[in-house]
């Protein structure tokens, strides 16, 4: 009996991180869509009119939630991934502080100088992944993520290298590789941890593409924590794909690439060839271990 209280708890303790985010982001989500809306209807009278109720009324109301859902998707997701920082960075450090209490706290701690590999790594990584994905044509395949990628275009550039490349990634690494894979890799080895982090990481971007991009990445930034010992490592190496990605996508570098197959192909094969040699890079990292 005492052994399954301690699985429940145990459970409960790795996977809380992952309820309390997707349900404090739907909440915060949901408010400030129903403020931005609110805000609509009181600046425009004619919502509120003798129509109230009527069909014509429902319809207006219905092309008004679609617009401000496109419209705002990213400024309230954003919100969210900012305000649940604070919380979750609390959380970190009580996990972290609790490890050094307990004198099980052995880092590895990499040198600056190696994040260069994870940068080329993880730039290469991300490359190679988006040729893969516009080879294989799976763009045309999956409505909802061409649905995902026309909310997250619509909001201005700021808002997207703020809230897409900043914001989200440090809350998403917060969360799945700093508690979640962390609080695994306590009582299991690191492919077991790695996996079942990730796989819900994945699972959670709700469309096939995400999905296979996201655990592929979400692979790397466990094995990167791994490694470097410090959580700075996934983040640092998450903001930066999103960034790149937001960027030669405003730029329409991957519209230009996709025009031409052969050097796509082509450009794929050699940049995958100078990720891989930087990952070895990676691989080479010596463990330093200190009990703090």
């Amino acid at each position: 009996m005492e052994q399954v209280i301690n699985a429940r708890k145990r459970f409960f303790r790795v996977w809380s991180p992952v309820l309390i985010q997707q349900l404090g982001t739907y909440l915060i989500i949901i408010f400030v869509m129903a403020a931005i809306t609110m805000a609509y209807v009181v600046t425009n009278p004619s919502l509120m009119g003798e129509g109230v109720g009527s069909q014509e009324w429902m319809n207006e109301m219905y092309k008004l939630a679609e617009m401000i859902t496109l419209k705002y998707q990213v400024f309230a997701s954003g919100i969210a991934s900012a305000l649940l920082l604070i919380p979750f960075g609390i959380m970190f450090y009580l996990d972290r502080k609790k490890e050094r209490a307990l004198g099980s706290a052995p880092t590895k701690k990499a040198g600056i100088a190696k994040y260069g590999y994870l940068f080329i790594t993880a730039v290469a990584l991300h490359f190679v992944l988006n040729s893969l994905i516009f080879i294989a044509h799976v763009l045309e395949k999956d409505e909802y993520y061409a649905q995902t990628q026309e909310m997250i275009y619509a909001a201005p550039l700021w808002a997207q290298i703020l809230f897409l490349g900043i914001c989200g990634p440090l809350l998403e690494e917060l969360v799945y590789r700093g508690l979640v894979f962390k609080r695994m890799r306590e009582k299991q080895s690191f492919i077991g941890s790695a996996l079942l982090s990730t796989a819900m990481f994945a699972f959670l971007h709700g469309n096939v593409v995400q999905m296979l991009y996201s655990f592929a990445l979400g692979m790397l930034f466990c094995y990167v924590y791994e490694k470097y010992g410090r959580i700075a490592a996934p983040m640092a190496a998450h903001v930066l794909l999103n960034l790149v990605s937001i960027v030669l996508t405003a730029a329409g570098f991957y519209e230009v690439l996709v025009k031409n197959e052969i050097v796509l192909m082509g450009s794929t094969v050699i940049v995958a060839g100078v990720g891989a040699m930087a990952f070895m890079g990676i691989r080479g990292i010596k463990e330093k271990l200190t009990t703090n």
